[in-house]
């Protein structure tokens, strides 16, 4: 389970320190410094990072007596290069921390924000080492409460218990040797190793360990050997038979593998009550208000389709009864009502997404996009263009395509027309111009053959695109497209020379058509933006492998992934939960949380709505993992391909 990033700034906890400011060749005062700082602070609790980054990077280099808030500043700036993606700057800046300021009440701050910077560089080793630290330094009892929770998430499934052992072994310190005990019992829980995790407990002295770690101790233990909870049960509708029985049955195996394990390392079971709806959505209402009545059932799963999930959603929106709806890209689904949670980002945000990575990260001025023209060319695209206006990126063009994309002509012949204009700094076209293109010239005649030579010496003077010239005055095309359309898409927009950085939705994501010749070699650079990942590390890999090895069709084995995802996720608020209200309290809290292939994670301007997406690189035959949004903010990775 991957977890919120702490660390909100309290202002008044920094005038009690030192700080430095900007190399700026004004003097500062205290008072104006003081003010300076007050307004990164302020920039920096509003989400606007790069201000704050100015201010606090500038005040960090004036002279300590120009800059009373000199460590706050230079702790700040670290914070702020954190939040807007450059970690090794912020490194740099946690190492200037420790040699400048190696006694300042500021240090378990440096050490819990240089853990988070690991964190979301994927180093979980590192990360938990830094939390230690900051523990260990750390007097303030809020604050170490948050740290502890840091530590323990991290020991459940993303630090392996060599590690921990190897952190054990090392640590000379009493208490932390304590902590990291504690953590290396939870883990083993975690991977249910019960037996393990008591003898682990058993040589654990309980009062070396501090008073917050107190409980968790105890419900370690607990969990070690306590008799389990009676089942709790969820309600899943779902088409078990008709034209989507595979998809459904693939969902519904993955459902299963998940209560599986949660019953082998929880302290409560999970029972499923399934009903077969064939893909009918008044199929899907009747069988909502089945469940509902049903006091037993805690919440429920369910249906797949746009169609039915819908139509359940709009029978659901006034009960109690928590809806969760697993693959609904549908937009404004979970608006319908408190209770619903669209556990599947929609259309929409994910095109707003690829607009905000573009303009931000890739620093494009100019976009054009080409587009199925049904809803989920539509949806995807209005939201890229929506997101591109807002932030002032222009929109040279917007192409749309009916059915199988087997002749793209017409719209890349316009889409080159555009880029050939911007290129040359002529105007927009007017209208009865004549323009001329790739396909123009792919026949070696030469205009004297048709004209006299006089007119030829006319045209000699006009602007010509030829084929030979490649384009790039367009600096990203978006590319959402159905599933099967990579080769038709690719072939062709290949030759009409547009050098420009393609952006993609999920449904690139499949590298056994990426890795064909004469496809993959023209899609060098492209950005996939994805709501799944198949698993990358090696114990999510073989996991996933065990639920799904006999699947061939990656569609079900995406659905299956999607089905124990999920069902691991409730899992983790269903333990605390006899009933849907206090179910639902829980699912309030909800942090993000990192399944095998799915990422769930909710932002508070978009309420039960899942805001996770992916961005993979597709270089040299291989897809990288270069980004993630995360509630709305963005966490890039460096990439090692170049």
């Amino acid at each position: 389970m991957r977890f919120k990033l702490f660390l909100p700034v309290v202002f008044g906890l920094f005038l009690s320190e030192q700080s430095t400011a900007d190399p700026a060749n004004q003097r500062l005062n205290a008072s104006r410094s003081r003010k300076l700082f007050e307004q990164g602070v302020e920039h920096y609790n509003t989400g606007r990072y790069y201000s704050a980054l100015d201010i606090f990077r500038r005040l960090k280099n004036h002279p300590p007596d120009q800059s009373p808030q000199l460590t706050a500043s230079t702790l700040m700036c670290m914070k702020s290069y954190a939040k807007v993606g450059r970690y090794d700057e912020a490194k740099d800046t946690a190492r200037e921390f420790f040699e400048k300021f190696c006694d300042s009440s500021y240090l378990p701050d440096v050490h819990i924000t240089l853990g988070d910077v690991y964190v979301s560089e994927g180093y979980h080793g590192a990360a938990l080492e830094s939390y230690l630290k900051a523990r260990s330094a750390s007097t303030e009892g809020v604050r170490n409460i948050q740290i502890d929770d840091k530590i323990f998430k991290l020991s459940s499934g993303f630090v392996d218990m060599e590690k921990l052992n190897a952190l054990m072994a090392t640590e000379t310190n009493s208490t932390s040797r304590s902590i990291l005990s504690l953590a290396l019992a939870n883990g083993l829980i975690y991977e249910g190793k019960r037996d393990e995790a008591a003898l682990v407990l058993f040589k654990l002295d309980k009062t070396i360990l501090p008073k917050s770690f107190q409980k968790r101790y105890d419900k370690l233990r607990g969990e070690t050997y306590e008799k389990r909870e009676k089942s709790k049960t969820i309600g899943l509708i779902i088409s078990t038979s008709g034209p989507d029985e595979n998809m459904g049955l693939s969902f519904l195996r993955g459902v299963h593998e998940a209560t599986r394990e949660i019953q082998k390392r929880k302290n409560f079971s999970i029972s499923t009550e399934v009903i077969d709806i064939e893909g009918d959505a008044l199929s899907g209402v009747q069988a909502l208000k089945h469940l509902s009545l049903n006091s037993n059932v805690l919440a429920v799963i369910g249906p797949r389709e746009n169609s039915a999930s819908l139509a359940v959603a709009a029978a659901g929106k006034d009960g109690s009864t928590p809806l969760l709806f697993p693959t609904s890209d549908l937009k404004g689904l979970s608006l319908l009502g408190e209770s619903i949670y669209q556990m599947n980002t929609d259309l929409s945000l994910q095109g707003r997404y690829a607009a905000r990575y573009a303009a931000k990260t890739l620093s494009a001025k100019t976009v054009a996009v080409l587009a199925p023209s049904d809803r989920l060319g539509k949806e995807l695209a209005d939201g890229f263009l929506n997101e591109a206006d807002e932030l002032g990126v222009e929109i040279v063009s917007v192409e749309w395509y009916s059915g199988i994309p087997v002749d793209l002509s017409p719209q890349l012949t316009a889409l080159r027309n555009v880029a050939f204009r911007l290129e040359a700094g002529r105007p927009k076209k007017l209208e009865g111009e004549i323009i001329l293109d790739t396909a123009d010239n792919t026949f070696d005649i030469s205009s004297t053959d048709f004209f006299a030579e006089e007119a030829a010496g006319d045209l000699e003077k006009e602007e010509v695109d030829s084929s030979e010239i490649v384009l790039s005055s367009i600096d990203a095309v978006y590319l959402p497209i159905h599933t099967g359309d990579i080769n038709y898409v690719t072939s062709q927009f290949s030759s009409y020379g547009l050098e420009t950085q393609l952006l993609g939705n999920v449904n690139w994501y499949d590298p056994d058509e990426l890795n064909q010749d004469m496809i993959g070699s023209n899609l060098q650079g492209m950005i996939i933006f994805t709501d799944y990942l198949h698993p990358q590390e090696q114990q999510s890999a073989d996991r996933a492998w065990e639920i799904t090895s006999d699947i061939e069709n990656r569609d079900e084995v995406r659905m299956a992934l999607a089905g124990y995802d999920l069902t691991v996720f409730l899992g983790d608020y269903l333990e605390s939960a006899d009933s849907r209200a206090a179910l639902m309290m829980n699912l309030e809290g909800a942090v993000p949380s990192m399944g095998l292939s799915k990422y769930f994670a909710f932002s508070p301007s978009t309420p039960r709505l899942n805001t996770s997406i992916r961005l993979l690189r597709y270089a040299k035959n291989r897809l990288t993992l270069v980004g993630e949004f995360v509630a709305d903010s963005l966490y890039t990775y460096i990439s090692e391909i170049p």
